[in-house]
């Protein structure tokens, strides 16, 4: 739960410093047990090679414009 935390906090300084029209903002809908699904994804403009991979999910009776805020 620790190291959740602190990766939760590193993500988000990390996000605060980048300027948000350094990333492609994309709305993809997926179906997940017969229900439909949205999901926002943010890549970088600049993506170095084997970068890291990071998903971030909301709680329960969010949104992910609730979470992008």
């Amino acid at each position: 739960m620790k190291y959740l935390y602190q990766s939760f906090i590193s993500l988000l300084l990390l996000l605060l410093t980048l300027p948000v029209a350094a990333y492609e903002q994309q709305s993809i809908n997926i179906t997940v047990n017969g229900k439909q699904r949205n999901m926002i994804c943010f890549t970088p403009n600049e993506l170095p090679e084997k970068s890291p991979l990071m998903i971030v999910t909301h709680g329960m009776n969010q949104d992910p414009e609730y979470q992008i805020r």
